[in-house]
């Protein structure tokens, strides 16, 4: 009988810890922000619903973009919930500077570059890596 209620026991306290581990999962998946990539495709579709939103173009096997998502981009999404940044990745584009230009109606065609997309238009833009404190204004 003393087997039986230690092995109870035993399996309770395995259970609470259980629960707690998969709690924090569950917050953490509901808290924490990623940059949402789309393709072209749904690009063009945002762009003729003439939504507002902020994307960011730029080709992710370059190390200087995907170091910028990690370190800067990523981090301003978590403390800043609910702001969506949207990317599109121009790796297996053949001349990206070129899309960019006519995509975005722009004569800059640098990667990494920010969009700021208002009613279908572009609004702002900024090239290259835009630091934290210009994120914060970016959507302010």
């Amino acid at each position: 009988m003393k087997f039986v209620k230690k092995f109870a026991r035993e399996i309770s306290i395995f259970g609470l810890v259980i629960v707690v581990f998969l709690g924090l999962f569950i917050f953490r998946n509901l808290t924490h922000e990623d940059v949402k990539t789309i393709t072209t495709t749904q690009l063009t579709a945002k762009l003729e619903n003439k939504d507002d939103f902020v994307v960011l173009v730029g080709d992710y096997s370059d190390t200087n973009v995907s170091g910028y998502i990690t370190q800067v981009v990523e981090p301003f999404l978590q403390e800043h919930s609910g702001t969506k940044i949207y990317y599109v990745d121009t790796q297996s584009m053949e001349d990206q500077t070129a899309w960019i230009r006519t995509t975005f109606a722009t004569t800059d065609g640098t990667s990494p570059q920010f969009f700021v997309i208002e009613q279908g238009l572009v609004a702002k833009s900024f090239s290259g890596t835009v630091s934290y404190i210009r994120l914060n204004q970016l959507f302010d």
